[in-house]
């Protein structure tokens, strides 16, 4: 795990809060994270938040707050500054939630940037999941919805689409990556010459595989029942660390929100045969 000058490893971790008084007290919430006592809830009502750590371990929360009226953030590195992608609630009258970008120097003060999806083929793309390749584009795997309201709600095949950028903000859709029923949240990465996908579904957390990144074909569900990954980290030399995983009472993430921890599992064939890290991520 390499740390970039200044940015610590703040990209490593950047966490949703989801109406943090609301879950603080262990009030339930509806479908897609809204809560019932919230007016108008979901992505508008979130925050992103980060933690800093040495080791990936251990971590302390950073003061103040990275985004207001985002959700679902994805950090990359590229160069000397940090981009964030999150889902941004906050794009003007009339417009729905879809992805954004916000770029930073030191991984605590942020910018908004213009962003754009050439050929965009839906309402709406949320959940965005990014890289930089071996090329140095910018992969942006992202659910492509149609929904007027909770993306997750439509029962039908979802499809996780693939968009290409050369400069982080100015992206052109590619076409759909994996399509399979009600897929949502994404997160991709490359490993011994294979490219996986980790994506929430109602059975699970899902795993798909591809030789180009363009074209996914589904393995099997993650053999750890409940739980999904964010932000997958290779270790050089040994395995594949998903940092953090989250622990969920369901499967599917739009269900409630019960009470969640982070620990990291390992895999060295980055699909099955997980171990699980005796110590949890620590977070103060």
């Amino acid at each position: 795990m390499k740390s970039t000058p200044g940015l610590r490893l703040a990209a490593i971790l950047l966490s949703t809060v989801v109406a943090y008084a609301q879950f603080e007290a262990g009030r339930p919430m509806q479908r897609g994270g809204i809560s019932p006592n919230l007016p108008g809830g979901g992505p508008y009502q979130h925050k992103v938040l980060s933690a800093s750590s040495q080791d990936g371990l251990t971590w302390t929360r950073d003061a103040g707050v990275r985004m207001v009226h985002a959700s679902v953030p994805c950090a990359v590195t590229a160069g000397d500054r940090l981009f964030l992608y999150y889902v941004d609630a906050d794009r003007g009258p009339g417009q729905p939630e879809s992805v954004g970008c916000a770029t930073s120097s030191d991984g605590i003060h942020f910018d908004k940037q213009p962003f754009t999806i050439e050929g965009l083929p839906a309402r709406k793309a949320v959940d965005p999941s990014v890289l930089l390749d071996k090329d140095g584009k910018f992969r942006l795997y992202y659910f492509a919805s149609n929904a007027s309201m909770d993306p997750a709600a439509d029962q039908k095949d979802h499809e996780i689409h693939l968009a290409l950028s050369d400069d982080g903000t100015h992206f052109r859709n590619v076409g759909a990556a994996f399509t399979y029923p009600e897929l949502v949240d994404p997160d991709v990465f490359f490993y011994k010459n294979t490219w996986f996908m980790y994506v929430f579904g109602r059975r699970g957390t899902l795993i798909a595989t591809s030789g180009d990144g363009r074209r996914f074909d589904y393995k099997q569900v993650l053999e750890l029942p409940g739980w999904g990954t964010v932000a997958p980290v290779s270790l050089e030399g040994r395995a594949v660390g998903n940092v953090p995983t989250w622990r969920r009472g369901h499967a599917h993430p739009h269900e409630r929100w019960p009470a969640h921890r982070r620990t990291p599992v390992f895999s060295r064939k980055g699909r099955g045969q997980l171990r699980q890290s005796r110590r949890p991520l620590l977070c103060g």
